[in-house]
């Protein structure tokens, strides 16, 4: 679905956030790769592959102005 019942008021102002997430508790997971959304959960620039950081899966964010990612784990 790619429209809303309802229109919002004014416009959204969005400001990219830069920074490091690391997810946890994916212990049996042999890789991760994240994807940027855009407005309309399309992918928006590259896949993200996210790196071992201790007990947890690490990668940065604010390439891409978004406020949706997907995650994919590969077990």
């Amino acid at each position: 679905r790619t429209t809303t019942t309802e229109l919002g008021g004014a416009p959204v102002v969005m400001e990219a956030v830069t920074g490091t997430v690391t997810l946890s508790n994916l212990k049996s997971a042999s890789s991760v790769e994240v994807q940027a959304l855009d407005g309309a959960g399309k992918p928006a620039g590259k896949p993200i592959a996210a790196e071992r950081a201790g007990g947890g899966w690490r990668f940065r964010v604010g390439q891409t102005t978004t406020p949706w990612y997907q995650v994919g784990v590969t077990r």
